[in-house]
């Protein structure tokens, strides 16, 4: 029983191990793909800047543009396409869809940006 015991908590240590190493490559991948800056203020239209620089790659990132979502100019004002694109993304992760971009659309935006497959 003891031998058992022992043997599973080795192959669990080793699951683990596998999905921590594995784990920073997931990051990376978002770290390189925008790394306009690390803040995720609440953003809305009209808002300009590095923060919606960032917002509008995580967007090009996570959105597919052979299912219509053509990428958007990284450009850092947040205009009517780029509020056209937050409202679609919103929809596709089952948010409310308010165009407002808080916590709640950075985290989303966060795992699909660094995901190996589109939202939608």
């Amino acid at each position: 029983m003891r031998s058992r015991l022992t043997a599973m908590c080795l192959v669990a240590v080793a699951v683990l191990a596998t999905g921590v190493a594995t784990a920073p490559s997931a990051s990376a991948q978002s770290v390189g793909n925008c790394t306009y800056t690390n803040s995720e203020p609440n953003l809305s239209e009209g808002a300009t800047g590095i923060a919606v620089k960032q917002l509008q790659c995580e967007l090009n990132y996570s959105l597919n543009p052979a299912t219509g979502h053509p990428d958007l100019a990284v450009d850092g004002s947040f205009g009517p396409a780029t509020l056209a694109r937050v409202e679609e993304f919103q929809s596709c992760d089952d948010f409310s869809v308010d165009g407002q971009v808080g916590p709640v659309t950075w985290a989303g935006l966060d795992y699909w940006s660094a995901s190996t497959g589109w939202l939608c």
